[in-house]
């Protein structure tokens, strides 16, 4: 059984390889010196053979190379390793070599190493990217893009759906390490990123509920590799988007909204010896909110939406750092209808919603982080406000008053007058018999012809409802006498 750390890669799309032997790094960023008891396996002069529990056994390649107690060896190869050497065994070509596991400050007398690499989630970069996607979404060029994403659903037709929009969030992980004289002196990882959102939001129920509730629209994952020199250090990296809402409403509701936003986020930490941690926090942002449009309107509806970024980066050097960040934004909006008066009021809050957690086990003794970030819900925008709404006036005209049952009769309503809009964005719809049952669905036509044959002679009352965008409903009736 293969008990030694190892570095399983699963998806490898990029891997940047300095070469050294015992000298520096070539780069003027990144400088590397390996401790005198550190040994590169030379791959051309050990192969490995079998590990098992503490037991590492290789082989000698030509004339081999010199493997003694208390070396520290480090490999490329068996998916990369650092191991102290506890004890050694020659067998004619074979080393049998008991281990512990060993540290990157005690491995090197000195390094500086930094690195910066974008993670883009375009359509162009899928196929490097283990890619999970929810129905509705898809990716092109470099957006994700929603259509019709049911966020929840039930047998009663109560939904909660993102109709329309677009994610954009290309961001971009940043690596720098410094040891001197076996000790850890500086360290800072961070992402930044650009985040843009344009959502359209869509909640119908015709029941009271109160849900909440988180869906993941979007998974992407890849593994970066690098070694400094030939220690290996990989970059786990995981950006989910996930959607989620709370409803709380009573009565009918049918609220649509929604909000574009551009946020600028940069998230991490960075560690100096003598003077600790500290959390790096810096955003920037810009919001425009989609106005509510509110049809059959509840008496009380608390609506909650909100879509965020979830970036998880986790390096490892055998073993090393996570750091677990959730930039987000989060849109609440609140209406409510008391008489004829809509209250309303929004507001969008954006900032981390975890805590950053380090625990550095590439190093020995390595300093442990976990930090609350500050301002972690910052208002952004808000707005509030009264619309008075005023019934529609409406006025139906009967064209001929009388007639038989082959009468083709004119029911018109383009004299109705609304105190907040014109008649064009006013909906009728009319019931001939006044049985309650609509013989024509809503319609912008104020105008709708009809006869009575299939109801014959009596006495009737047509009605025609009008409704106005806010979903202020009126009602005009007619009486109608139809002679056989």
């Amino acid at each position: 059984m293969n008990s030694f750390p190892r570095l399983i890669i699963v998806l490898v799309s990029f891997v940047f390889i300095i070469s050294c032997k015992k000298d520096d790094l070539t780069s003027e960023d990144n400088k590397l010196t390996l401790a005198d008891n550190t040994v590169i396996v030379d791959a051309d002069k050990l192969s490995f053979v079998s590990s098992e529990d503490d037991v590492l056994v290789l082989r000698k390649l030509g004339d081999g190379q010199s493997i003694n107690v208390d070396d520290i060896i480090v490999s490329e190869q068996n998916g990369g390793l650092i191991l102290h050497v506890d004890n050694v065994e020659y067998d004619g070509d074979l080393i049998k070599i008991n281990t512990s596991q060993s540290y990157l400050n005690k491995a090197v007398k000195q390094l500086k190493y930094n690195n910066e690499y974008d993670f883009n989630i375009g359509s162009s970069n899928k196929k490097n990217t283990e890619v999970k996607l929810k129905k509705g979404v898809s990716v092109f060029g470099e957006n994700i893009i929603l259509k019709g994403v049911s966020l929840f659903k039930n047998s009663a037709g109560a939904r909660i759906e993102i109709t329309d929009g677009k994610i954009e969030f290309n961001p971009s992980v940043y690596l720098d390490i410094e040891i001197g004289f076996f000790e850890l002196l500086e360290f800072e990882t961070y992402a930044k990123g650009d985040v843009d959102f344009d959502l359209e939001v869509l909640i119908t129920s015709s029941s009271d509920m109160k849900k909440k509730e988180e869906v993941v629209l979007a998974s992407f994952v890849k593994t970066e590799v690098q070694f400094i020199g030939a220690f290996p250090v990989a970059e786990i990296i995981t950006l989910e988007f996930i959607a989620g809402y709370e409803l709380d409403h009573f009565h009918n509701v049918d609220v649509s909204t929604g909000f574009e936003s551009s946020y600028s986020v940069k998230v991490g930490a960075n560690y100096e010896k003598g003077y600790g941690w500290n959390g790096i926090w810096d955003r920037h942002f810009n919001f425009t909110m989609h106005p509510f449009e509110l049809e059959e309107l509840s008496i009380k509806t608390d609506v909650k939406i909100y879509v965020r970024p979830k970036l998880t980066v986790k390096l490892y050097g055998l073993a090393g750092p996570g750091i677990d960040m959730r930039p987000y934004l989060n849109f609440i909006g609140n209406a409510e209808k008391v008489s004829s008066t809509i209250n309303w009021d929004w507001m969008l809050r954006g900032g981390i919603d975890a805590h950053l957690l380090f625990v550095l086990g590439f190093i020995d003794g390595g300093p442990e982080f976990s930090h609350e970030l500050l301002d972690t819900n910052v208002l952004i925008a808000s707005d509030s406000g009264s619309d008075v709404s005023f019934k529609p006036l409406p006025i139906l005209k009967l064209t001929p008053e009388t007639g038989d049952v082959t009468t083709n009769f004119m029911f018109d309503g383009s004299l109705t007058t609304d105190k907040d809009n014109g008649i064009e964005e006013l909906e009728f719809r009319f019931d001939i018999n006044g049985d309650g049952a609509f013989e024509s669905s809503w319609q912008r036509d104020p105008k709708f012809q009809g006869n009575y044959g299939q109801y014959g002679k009596g006495n009737y009352s047509a009605v025609m409802e009008v409704r106005d965008p806010k979903g202020e409903k009126s009602t005009a009736e007619k009486k109608v006498v139809i002679f056989q």
